[in-house]
């Protein structure tokens, strides 16, 4: 495999480790780490010696990757994390900015938030609001609170992972409802525009829709999950269908696809179809908050199209833990999400698994019922 390959599924994988603990040993093994690439590097440029040079090979795709998940995970999961969470724990007066709401019930209300303040100290974190009572705010909407704060999670439950995963390090509770007040709207980006940009697609599918098909079709979109009843989701979860409702890479494959079938038709150049492609394809990841799976899709696309471009062979594992490994770098967090778990191993598993059983069995016979079925069940 690829030196770039290696180097990034080492780094994944020490990276996913690391950040399963906190060790005030990390800057320490980061540090010998780095004296031994160091020292290696340097007698290699001065004997020239063959086993040096092949170990200064090695050092430069085992230890650097190594090396950058250690800090990483030091100063995303046991720095940000772990000092935040317990200086922020106990009573306090907030103010937060709403970024999402996730639970809306008559009897208590669930919300994703961003905390511009904490008695009067500004700060720049995001935590997940619990209102014991009914309450109804919206996405921009300013709120002053008087909450408990406590570290979110250890990651253990799926719902856990998911909020540690966007950054969501610490828990707010507010059980008296004199204890919270409105305070205007604000604008927080990307947050705040996102709602704009998805309100104004709901206003266009509501001129063209309504009723169950309007809220399907709200979900199936830009992943409004919260436009499904009840009902509705557990016909979905009884049919075992429930992951269509998850965005995934295939739903921008088809949104990606059709752009680019539509512009083919008004003529363009191959050159500037991709390039305006991989603008909307951004636009729309951008539109789904940068979901850690559909960016894995949408990164893995435009390491192909830059294949395509520069003339060069397409290597899908190589672009497959490069995007991984980029996500992570942009987002620390990304590591621990689940999604972006499922869509990287059913990638891996095609790429390494269906497509070359597929490839092998089209080589080996020309009955088209067989490449059919074949195909059929190792792309599916």
């Amino acid at each position: 495999m690829r030196p770039l390959a290696v180097s990034c599924g080492v780094f994944l994988v020490s990276y996913y480790l690391f950040s399963l603990f906190s060790s005030d040993l990390k800057p320490a093994i980061a540090i010998a780490a780095s004296l031994c690439l160091v020292v290696l590097c340097v007698c290699s440029a001065l004997t020239g010696a063959s086993p040096l040079k092949i170990a200064r090979g090695v050092s430069l795709v085992l230890l650097v990757p190594v090396i950058l998940s250690l800090l990483l995970s030091f100063f995303a999961f046991d720095i940000h994390y772990n000092e935040n969470a317990d200086r922020y724990s106990g009573e306090h007066d907030i103010e937060a900015v709403v970024t999402e709401q996730t639970y809306n019930e008559s009897f208590y209300a669930v919300y994703r938030v961003c905390l511009i303040s904490v008695d009067g100290e500004e700060v720049n974190l995001r935590a997940v609001l619990t209102t014991d009572f009914a309450s109804s705010y919206d996405n921009g909407d300013r709120i002053a609170v008087n909450a408990k704060l406590s570290p979110s999670c250890e990651g253990v439950s799926l719902s856990e992972r998911y909020d540690l995963s966007k950054g969501y390090v610490l828990d707010a509770e507010c059980t008296d409802d004199n204890g919270i007040e409105y305070l205007g709207r604000m604008s927080v980006f990307p947050y705040t525009l996102i709602s704009d940009i998805r309100g104004s697609l709901s206003g266009a599918l509501s001129s063209m829709l309504e009723g169950d098909s309007l809220r399907l079709a709200k979900a199936l979109t830009y992943g409004d999950g919260l436009a499904l009843t009840f009902a509705a989701k557990n016909d979905f979860r009884a049919l075992g269908i429930s992951h269509a409702l998850a965005i995934s890479g295939l739903h921008l494959g088809i949104v990606m696809t059709s752009m680019t079938f539509v512009l083919s038709r008004l003529g363009l150049r191959k050159k500037i179809r991709y390039c305006i492609t991989l603008l909307l394809g951004l636009f729309y990841v951008f539109i789904l908050g940068f979901s850690p799976s559909v960016f894995r899709a949408y990164l893995m696309l435009c390491g192909m199209a830059a294949a395509s471009f520069a003339r060069r062979k397409r290597d899908g594992v190589t672009t497959l833990l490069s995007s991984a490994a980029l996500i992570c770098l942009l987002s620390p967090y990304s590591i621990i999400d689940v999604g972006l778990h499922l869509s990287f191993f059913s990638t891996l598993g095609i790429l390494t698994v269906a497509l070359p059983i597929s490839e092998k069995v089209s080589y080996a016979t020309k009955n088209r019922v067989v490449r059919y079925i074949v195909s059929a069940f190792t792309r599916s």
